[in-house]
């Protein structure tokens, strides 16, 4: 028996939350993308937005919480190519599996970059960090 269309978007659904494409594409949003959090709001809700490019491949994650209680309601889209291969709202509405699904693994599994510091950075928190030993000890007469 050949299954409906419904049933066959209920398996999408789920293949999508099996991979947990949502979970991945929010957590390389946050960790390799650009935005963040954006406090309490005009309307009084906290906010938070990220976004990612590489290559093929980019990531829109946001997220808002209208009374700042209980979760999170949260908002992914990922576009390959310049098409949308995934959109979770409140609900899964759009997954179309593909290669792309590798590249998001991958960065998944990267970790952040490193910040590069200058020299000069170094010198100056190094003289930052002696100078408050300095003040935290004249503080106990040591």
């Amino acid at each position: 028996m050949t299954k409906t269309l419904e049933e066959k978007i209920e398996e999408r659904k789920k293949q999508a939350q099996e991979r947990m494409i949502s979970l991945k594409a929010e957590q390389v949003a946050k960790r390799l993308g650009q935005g963040g959090e954006y406090g309490t709001m005009i309307y009084g809700h906290s906010s938070k937005q990220y976004h990612f490019a590489d290559k093929d491949l980019t990531i829109g994650f946001k997220s808002y919480n209208p009374d700042n209680e209980g979760p999170d309601i949260s908002t992914v889209t990922i576009t390959y190519e310049g098409s949308i291969v995934y959109h979770h709202g409140s609900d899964i509405e759009s997954y179309v599996p593909g290669e792309w699904e590798e590249q998001l693994n991958t960065l998944y599994t990267t970790p952040k970059p490193v910040p590069v510091i200058s020299p000069e950075e170094k010198e100056r928190m190094k003289l930052e960090f002696e100078k408050q030993q300095r003040e935290k000890a004249a503080k106990f007469g040591l």
